[in-house]
């Protein structure tokens, strides 16, 4: 907060309103970064400096409706004004007899009208229509019509008045006045004495609690705000206490949902988990409100399956992601729900058909080393489902491309299974290369070959 001088004030928001009230100005910033703030009220304390039950309480700084009536009033009554419109009354007086006088009578007449009294408006121009827009755009009121909202992460700076009348009298408003000019004036911060400069000028002295100065008979001498020095302005302004109480709000937004859903299917219409990016099978979706969705989940009875979201900056699409691992897991329609950050969850009616399938996730060791020659090597598989891969389909496939490597798949293998190995005969000369692929052929999904994503299996030489 800071203090407005008389003349910024004046010039600010009229003559009227600075000779009743000291303006101070309020940055309130709001460092929340989920809701706006709304202001309730605006209240200031001042420290008298005379002593602690002097302390004055937090009062409510005037309405800014109240402040702009004061104002109207210049409107009118102000000196400009005032003279201004008792010279078009002498005007509109001089006129009527005007007319059947002499010309040159009738000639002054007509100037002092048309051209002296305008121009008199012209050298002092009515702010008025100004300052009242100034009152409106920047004082405080708490009228339901003026609400003042800080924007998240934002600030906002307002205007409050306190009545200028008691501030007149305190001990400190002679600060930088020659101590024969204060007279029975005082110059006192709070628990500090008065001093005398060596130039004459009062300051405030030392810090010292137990030589407060008393009130005098009478009390201090007034010093109208106007006259206040940059001394005295400067204690005002460390001894006045704001207060901002209001309330953390949220702006309702659009109603979160789906438009349309574009997941990578099956010609059976169930999710084909093997089209994945960096190992996550991923959907495209158009809608509004996405960007205030944290999270998705798919949802069946009691089965659940969280995914993530990344929304563009629009909020109007959204890419939402699952580990096919877990959904493997899965069978039969899923509903589709977004959840926002509190936790709570919106249905959007749209379903996801899951079914089981082989995900491959890993081989057992991802470096291996080859066999004497003409000895077979074991492979094994880790993942989800893998009694689902085509026996004997399993390939590896070189970097450096050429013919895939066929292996057989060793032993039976149970439902669900989640390790599967191969054999690849004669490894020594069936490997060559040094980095390898692995694919396979599901059963599940109509014989469709697929490649693992993410496994690769390092031979070393």
């Amino acid at each position: 907060m800071s203090i407005m001088g008389w003349q910024e004030t004046s010039d600010t928001f009229g003559r009227r309103v600075a000779n009743n009230y000291v303006a101070v100005q309020v940055t309130v910033r709001n460092l929340n970064a989920n809701s706006e703030f709304l202001i309730h009220d605006v209240q200031v304390a001042v420290d008298t400096g005379v002593d602690q039950q002097y302390l004055g309480r937090f009062l409510a700084g005037r309405d800014k409706l109240l402040v702009r009536a004061v104002a109207q009033r210049g409107q009118f009554e102000d000196r400009r004004n005032l003279a201004l419109n008792a010279l078009a009354v002498v005007g509109a007086i001089a006129a009527v007899p005007a007319a059947g006088l002499a010309n040159e009578f009738s000639t002054a007449v007509a100037i002092f009208n048309g051209q002296f009294v305008p121009g008199l408006g012209k050298l002092f121009p009515d702010h008025t229509v100004q300052q009242l827009n100034n009152i409106n755009d920047l004082g405080f009121s708490a009228s339901s019509s003026s609400k003042v909202i800080v924007p998240v992460q934002g600030a906002v700076p307002l205007v409050t008045f306190i009545g200028e009348r008691p501030l007149e009298q305190l001990p400190f408003a002679w600060c930088g006045y020659l101590a024969t000019q204060a007279k029975d004036g005082y110059c006192a911060d709070p628990n500090q004495m008065q001093a005398v400069g060596t130039n004459g000028m009062l300051y405030p002295g030392g810090h010292d609690t137990s030589t407060v100065p008393a009130i005098p008979t009478g009390g201090w001498k007034d010093l109208p705000y106007r006259k206040w020095k940059a001394a005295a302005l400067r204690i005002l302004e460390q001894n006045v206490y704001v207060v901002v109480g209001g309330v953390h709000i949220k702006e309702e937004t659009t109603t979160t949902g789906i438009n349309n859903l574009d997941c990578p299917d099956l010609m059976d219409g169930n999710l084909d988990l093997s089209q994945t990016t960096a190992g996550l099978v991923s959907c495209k979706v158009t809608g509004d409100g996405l960007d205030k969705v944290s999270s998705v989940k798919l949802e069946k009875d009691t089965d659940k399956v969280a995914g993530k979201i990344k929304p563009s900056t629009d909020g109007n699409s959204a890419q939402i992601t699952f580990d096919p691992s877990l959904l493997s897991k899965f069978a039969g329609a899923y509903n589709l729900f977004l959840v926002d950050a509190s936790g709570g969850e919106t249905d959007t009616k749209d379903q996801i058909q899951l079914s089981q399938q082989p995900v491959v996730t890993g081989v057992g060791s991802t470096t291996i080393t080859l066999p004497a020659a003409g000895a077979g090597l074991d492979i094994t598989l880790k993942g989800v489902n893998l009694d689902l891969i085509a026996p004997n389909s399993v390939t590896l496939t070189s970097a450096a491309g050429g013919t895939p490597v066929a292996t057989t798949t060793k032993g039976s293998v149970a439902a669900g299974a989640t390790s599967l190995t191969v054999t690849v005969a004669n490894a020594r000369a069936a490997l060559t290369g040094t980095s390898y692929t692995l694919a396979y052929t599901s059963t599940s999904q109509g014989g469709k070959p697929i490649i693992a994503s993410g496994v690769t299996l390092i031979v070393s030489q």
